[in-house]
């Protein structure tokens, strides 16, 4: 029950016997009640009810069988005027639960969506997990979780803004622009090799190194290994999202091969004569042989 009620106070919000308002009130309900609830009001931002003295919207004025003498449950209450929020297949948990409460103040606050914290503080509350490996993505990191989630509802998984193969190249582009691509970039399957939040590897990979590439890649093991591939720096030869070259090559095949081996002492071998001007790999496997000099 209202407090003046329990306290037989009635007086305290209705003249007994005429009223220029309704209900006999002494004041107007928004001057009535911020009369004793005055901190409601204050910050910069508020819930449309109380800035239209609309309190009876969401409160009972006498008694309720609901706490805070709301008209029904908070779980029904707020989707009344925002069931817009419910409608997608997936639900950030406290709109499920309709703990609303949970990430924002009924009343007032100073900050934008009445929210009970800055975005960044206010999801980290219930996700830090997420932020606190060394390497954070950015939004992650500036607390700008809203450029990559839904707050309440979506139909995609996670809460994303947009599908996961439009969401990421919507910042990362670039990496999609050449004529080869990696097939986790050409199904948009960016968390294959990355994490979304946070990692302790750098480029927010899921492994570090050559352990990435081995995920989907078969270990290469063999007598003779191409020193990059023992070294685990596949990146030496390869680009890892997009390339203009065939196989993601960093380089057009002899330009990356003359790179590391001089191409006067290739061209001074007795060996390479009859095949001059032919691609390396008609010779030598990139990665690994049973063969010095990785030949084939």
């Amino acid at each position: 029950m209202h407090e003046p009620v329990l306290s037989g106070e009635c007086l305290s919000c209705h003249n007994p016997h005429e009223s220029p308002n309704k209900a006999l009130l002494l004041k107007p309900p928004l001057k009535l009640c911020v009369g004793c609830h005055e901190d409601m009001t204050k910050k910069k931002f508020r819930h449309v009810p109380v800035e239209d003295g609309e309190c009876l919207t969401c409160h009972k004025p006498h008694g309720s069988p609901n706490k805070a003498l709301l008209t029904k449950p908070p779980d029904k209450l707020c989707v009344g005027c925002h069931d817009e929020m419910t409608k997608q297949k997936f639900k950030h948990s406290p709109v499920e639960d309709g703990n609303c409460v949970e990430c924002h103040k009924p009343h007032d606050s100073a900050i934008k969506g009445l929210l009970a914290k800055p975005p960044g503080k206010l999801c980290i509350g219930c996700h830090d997990e997420m932020t606190k490996e060394k390497f954070r993505h950015a939004p992650a990191a500036d607390g700008s979780c809203f450029e990559c989630h839904r707050p309440h509802d979506s139909p995609f998984k996670g809460l994303l803004v947009k599908p996961p193969e439009k969401l990421c190249i919507g910042c990362h582009d670039e990496m999609t622009k050449q004529k080869y691509k990696h097939s986790p970039v050409e199904e948009g399957n960016c968390t294959a090799c990355h994490k979304p939040h946070d990692s302790p590897n750098k480029a927010l990979t899921v492994k570090a190194g050559a352990a990435l590439c081995y995920n989907c890649h078969d270990p290469i093991k063999a007598k003779h290994v191409h020193s990059p591939v023992e070294e685990g720096d596949c990146v030496a030869c390869h680009k890892v999202h997009d390339s203009a070259n065939a196989g993601l090559l960093v380089k057009p095949l002899g330009d990356l091969c003359y790179g590391c081996h001089e191409k006067k002492d290739v061209d001074a071998s007795k060996n390479h004569l009859a095949i001059a001007g032919k691609s390396c790999l008609s010779c030598h496997d990139p990665h690994k042989s049973e063969k010095a000099g990785l030949i084939r």
